[in-house]
């Protein structure tokens, strides 16, 4: 069931990164080639198209943040699940000492002091809720990236 919950925070999370970075990453691999990326026949426009409808189709990256948002204030498992994300990320990247984490730390500590100061005021998380969700996307991210 933890796995679960969890699982239910990181899908928007991951949904909302990874088709923003597909479109920019479409767009690098084009210029990379130069013109010959431009014309149709390289196959890097359609691609470029593909990724662009990602952040639609997907959810865009408004909707699922208010989604993030709307999991971590759920009445009954929104703490639950702040827990498990936040101990993941101690266990698996929070080493004391350890200067290889060091960005990793701050960050982490913003985020949690950002929600321990206003994670109540729905007014406030809705204003930074891309914000919130790029943050907490790429905290976890780097904490699976140093696991690994």
């Amino acid at each position: 069931e933890e796995s679960e919950l969890l699982l239910r925070l990181l899908t928007p999370l991951c949904k909302l990164y990874t088709a923003k970075c597909a479109v920019y990453c479409a767009s690098e691999g084009i210029e990379a080639m130069g013109g010959i990326g431009y014309l149709e026949t390289s196959g890097m426009p359609t691609l470029l198209r593909d990724a662009q409808v990602l952040p639609v189709w997907e959810g865009t990256t408004n909707v699922l943040s208010l989604d993030v948002l709307r999991v971590l204030q759920h009445k009954k498992y929104g703490a639950q699940i702040w827990k498990l994300y936040t101990s993941a990320i101690v266990e698996n990247a929070m080493t004391d000492g350890d200067s290889d984490t060091a960005v990793l730390q701050v960050q982490f500590k913003r985020l949690s002091e950002f929600f321990d100061t206003y994670g109540q005021n729905r007014n406030i998380c809705e204003l930074y809720a891309r914000d919130i969700a790029m943050s907490m996307y790429r905290v976890f991210a780097a904490c699976l990236l140093y696991k690994h």
